[in-house]
């Protein structure tokens, strides 16, 4: 047997198992090899080009600027420098403050000469005297707000940025005596830094790449001044670690990263076209394979549903013909099934059916001649409800005139209850008519059983008048009597009780019997239990009640074992639509 002829006789569902396994083996593999060709190219330059460089950027800048800070410390705290100062402070026009000067000078000029990226470095005694040394460049006048920025401090170290000098920073610091720890001012150390130098010495900005500084929330350093002024107008802190920003008519992927040093923001931008030119080559060349393969797999699919249908839609046709009411078709206009798969045998058993469908229309003949004859013999055995209503009313007046007050009574209530129950016009009644329908079955009862049975009815008239599933409460009452009273020795006690809710009505009915756990109780809700009420369980009552009112109502049951069980009914407030 060749796989040509295999494959033709196979089940369908392996035909389309075994073409879409293959389809679908073929999408994962190249599905899985372009995934990790992009997620290769994603993480090497996400984290190479932003996060890598954002560390080693920062940390750089912070560790330069923590060497100035450092330096400005040293230069507080120096014995000699303080002297010299003190001596300008003390006597600013005798000789002594003269070489003061003249030594403040040189050590200034020596001072600068030391730091690398300071545009200058300046010392203003407190008198005002300034020593400095520098480039020539810009000198950072303080303002009145910084001086007392850097007041407050005590001598503390203040980062100050200049706004009218982008892209420079001054270090700051108050100079206080500490001889016997005074602590007056003795002048102000400043020191302007130049970021610009720093940032290009030790950082590479080819490629677009660009690095920013802001600190509290300006901007300090930022090698391209558009964007830094498009990211200020954007604020800064909205920016995420990892972002896509578009600024300028261009997208950027921005990543962040915040110090505890001084309050200082990083940012690294890199324009989004080189940092994912790899992915987006990637990904158009996964959407050309994808079109292709899907373009490829519709039309295997074609081809396959056209080989499937052509016998199937031959089959139809067939089945248009008896559906026209032309059952006597031959073997030779249904046609021979080609492969012997499901369609084959949709084939046969749509010939069998046929067979069998004549034989039904054979048999239905005299089926239906039976049931004639059986429906004339249940009509001839059917007897007039009338007749048993005017037997029990004769037994009652014959009860009466012998004075048998008690059989009276009783044949009267089995009367009513008869009526009540033979009468089918109705499955809704009003509360009063159930009632009464309960209280004629009790009489029966409590004639049988004495002083043994007690029965309290509690229900406002108002409530009456509201409808209720027909056998709704009797036949609680009869499971009482049956699987409470007929179980007891004591006194059993009925009570019928009636309240209104925002939304429904409640009738319970409650007794003192020997109660039940509660798996008893969800087996008679469920209908698992073997227990029946009067031939009508409470899952029947309960089901009866939703059907009719909606899920919200129902039955519901409270028992104690050995103290007794509450049965409540949840009814809607709904009036009856009869006309009396």
């Amino acid at each position: 047997m060749t796989i040509k002829s295999i494959y033709s006789h196979s089940k369908i569902r392996n035909k389309l198992f075994l073409i879409f396994s293959s389809i679908l083996m073929v999408y994962c593999v190249l599905g899985l090899v372009i995934m990790h060709f992009v997620s290769d190219a994603y993480d090497r330059n996400l984290y190479s080009e932003a996060a890598n460089e954002l560390n080693l950027s920062s940390s750089t800048v912070n560790n330069e600027l923590h060497n100035i800070e450092d330096f400005s410390f040293r230069e507080m705290t120096d014995g000699s420098l303080q002297g010299y100062l003190g001596s300008i402070q003390n006597n600013p026009s005798d000789y002594n403050a003269s070489l003061a000067k003249t030594y403040l000078n040189q050590r200034v000029t020596e001072n600068f000469d030391q730091l690398k990226f300071a545009n200058y470095i300046q010392i203003t005694a407190a008198d005002g005297t300034k020593f400095m040394a520098g480039k020539n460049g810009p000198i950072n006048d303080l303002s009145a707000n910084e001086l007392d920025l850097i007041q407050s401090a005590q001598g503390g170290h203040v980062w100050l940025n200049d706004a009218n000098h982008p892209n420079v920073l001054v270090s700051a610091r108050q100079i206080r005596d500490k001889t016997n720890v005074r602590l007056t001012n003795l002048g102000v150390l400043q020191i302007q830094v130049n970021l610009d130098e720093l940032v290009r010495t030790y950082l590479s900005l080819s490629a677009g790449k660009n690095f920013m500084v802001y600190k509290d929330k300006q901007v300090v350093y930022s090698s391209n001044s558009a964007l830094s002024m498009a990211m200020t107008k954007m604020t800064p802190a909205a920016a995420q670690n990892y972002s896509i920003i578009y600024i300028n008519n261009q997208n950027y992927f921005v990543t962040q990263l915040d110090t505890n040093y001084e309050g200082f923001r990083f940012y690294n931008m890199i324009p989004f076209n080189t940092l994912f030119q790899q992915v987006l080559i990637l990904r158009t060349e996964m959407i050309g394979i994808y079109v292709f393969l899907l373009l490829v797999s519709l039309f295997v699919i074609r081809k396959l549903a056209r080989r499937i249908s052509s016998p199937l839609e031959n089959l139809i046709m067939q089945m248009k013909e008896v559906q026209s009411g032309n059952l006597q078709l031959s073997d030779e206009a249904i046609g021979q099934p080609v492969n012997m798969d499901e369609i084959g045998e949709l084939y046969v058993n749509f010939k069998l059916m046929l067979k069998k469908i004549n034989e039904l229309i054979q048999e239905n003949y005299v089926k239906q001649l039976v049931i004639k004859e059986t429906e004339f013999q249940a009509l001839q055995a059917q007897i007039n409800p009338h007749f048993l209503y005017n037997t029990l009313n004769s037994i009652n007046w014959m009860a009466k005139i012998n004075q048998q007050q008690t059989i009276s009574e009783m044949v009267e209530a089995l009367g009513n209850l008869f009526r009540s129950m033979m009468n089918r016009r109705e499955s809704l009644i009003t509360i009063d008519e159930e009632l009464i329908l309960t209280q004629n079955y009790l009489t029966i009862q409590k004639i049988r059983f004495g002083d043994r049975l007690q029965f309290y009815l509690s229900i406002d008239e108002k409530f009456k008048k509201y409808i209720i599933p027909k056998l709704s409460i009797q036949p609680l009452v009869e499971n009482v009597i049956k699987h409470g009273l007929e179980q007891m020795v004591n006194d059993c006690y009925i009570s019928i009780n009636c309240i209104g809710n925002k939304d429904s009505i409640e009738i319970s009915v409650s007794d003192n019997g020997p109660g039940m756990d509660q798996q008893t109780i969800d087996d008679i809700l469920t209908g698992k239990g073997t227990q029946k009420v009067s031939k009508i369980g409470l899952m029947s009552i309960n089901s009866r009640i939703q059907m009719l009112f909606g899920d919200p109502f129902g039955i519901s049951i409270h028992s104690d074992e050995m103290k007794g069980t509450k049965v409540t009914l949840h009814l809607p407030y709904k009036v009856t639509e009869r006309s009396d």
